[in-house]
C-alpha cells in the first residue's frame, strides 16, 4: 500500500508521489526505510567520489599549498635574530601532513558538490515551502563558510605573530608541521563555521522555530558565547585578537536578525492581502 503522506523519520514530510524518486522506484518497496537507506547511500557514495576528486587535486597542488600555509610562520621571526621554522619530527610526518592537507583541500573543492547532494536526497520528502527554504539555506551556505574561512586566515598572520612574540631574542621556534597543520584547519573551519550562524537562524525563522524577536532579546547571552568562540578559535588571548575575531560573528548575528525579521514582515503582509476579509483566520495563522 502507498503512503499518501504524513511524517517520516529519514525523509520527512511528503506524499507516495515525492518519495518515491521517480519511475524507477515504482514498486512494492518505494518509500519504505530500506529504500530510502539504500538513497542515502548512494548519495554518500557520490559525496565521497567528490571528496576523492577533491583530494586528489589537493595532492597535485600540495607543494604550493604548503608553502601558502608555512608563510604566516615564516613571516613571525623577528628582527632579533628569532626564528620561527617547520620541522618534520618523524620519519613519515611528512606524508601524513601531505595527506591531511590534500583531504583538507579536497573537503574545500568538493563542498557545493557536497551540499548539491545533500539537498538532492532531502528534496523529495519536502513540502514546497520547505523546499524553498532549503534551497535558499544550501545556495547561501557555501559561500558563507568560505568566506569564513577566507575571514579566518587573514586573521592567522597576526594570531601567529602575536604567540612568536614570547620567544626570547635570537632563538628558534621549531614547530611540528603536523601540529602547525592541526592548529590552522582547526582555526579555519571555527571560523567557517561561526559564519553558517546566519543560515541557522534564518532557516529556524522560516520554519517557525524561533521569531526574530526571540533572538534579538537573546543578544547578550549570543555575545558572550561569541567572545567564548573567539577565544577557543585563537589561543593567544590577547584583547586586540578577540575583538577582530568576535566584530564579524557580533554583524552576522545583527544581520540575521534583520533578515528573520524581513521574513516575518513579508510573511504577515502576504497573510494581510491574502485574508483581509478574515481577520479571524490571518489571526490565526500568524500565530
Amino acid at each position: 500500500m502507498k503512503r499518501t503522506g504524513g511524517w517520516h523519520p529519514i525523509i520527512g514530510r511528503g506524499t507516495a508521489s515525492h518519495v518515491r524518486g521517480g519511475p524507477e522506484s515504482d514498486g512494492p518497496q518505494a518509500g519504505t526505510i530500506g529504500y530510502h537507506l539504500k538513497e542515502l547511500g548512494r548519495r554518500l557514495l557520490w559525496i565521497s567520489a567528490g571528496l576523492t576528486i577533491g583530494s586528489v587535486i589537493g595532492w597535485c597542488v600540495y607543494p604550493h599549498a604548503f608553502e601558502f600555509i608555512q608563510q604566516p610562520l615564516l613571516d613571525a621571526g623577528g628582527a632579533d635574530g628569532r626564528m620561527t621554522l617547520l620541522n618534520f619530527p618523524r620519519l613519515g610526518s611528512a606524508l601524513s601532513t601531505q595527506i591531511k592537507l590534500s583531504i583538507f583541500l579536497g573537503f574545500l573543492i568538493s563542498l557545493p558538490w557536497t551540499a548539491l547532494q545533500v539537498g538532492v536526497y532531502v528534496w523529495p520528502g519536502l513540502a514546497k515551502r520547505e523546499q524553498r527554504v532549503i534551497a535558499v539555506l544550501l545556495i547561501s551556505a557555501t559561500p558563507l563558510f568560505l568566506t569564513g574561512i577566507a575571514f579566518g586566515w587573514l586573521c592567522m598572520p597576526s594570531t601567529i605573530a602575536v604567540m612568536a612574540d614570547f620567544a626570547p631574542a635570537s632563538t628558534a621556534t621549531m614547530v611540528s608541521a603536523e601540529d602547525y597543520l592541526t592548529f590552522v584547519m582547526r582555526m579555519l573551519v571555527s571560523f567557517g563555521v561561526a559564519f553558517l550562524l546566519p543560515i541557522v537562524m534564518v532557516g529556524l525563522t522560516m520554519m517557525g522555530v524561533m521569531a526574530a524577536s526571540a533572538w534579538l532579546h537573546g543578544w547578550r547571552v549570543a555575545m558572550i558565547v561569541a567572545v567564548v568562540f573567539a577565544a577557543v578559535a585563537s589561543p593567544s588571548g590577547d584583547i586586540a585578537t578577540l575583538a577582530v575575531l568576535t566584530s564579524p560573528i557580533v554583524f552576522l548575528y545583527f544581520s540575521a536578525i534583520g533578515i528573520c525579521a524581513g521574513w516575518e514582515w513579508w510573511q504577515v503582509k502576504k497573510l494581510t492581502r491574502g485574508d483581509k476579509h478574515s481577520p479571524k483566520k490571518l489571526i490565526t495563522d500568524v500565530h
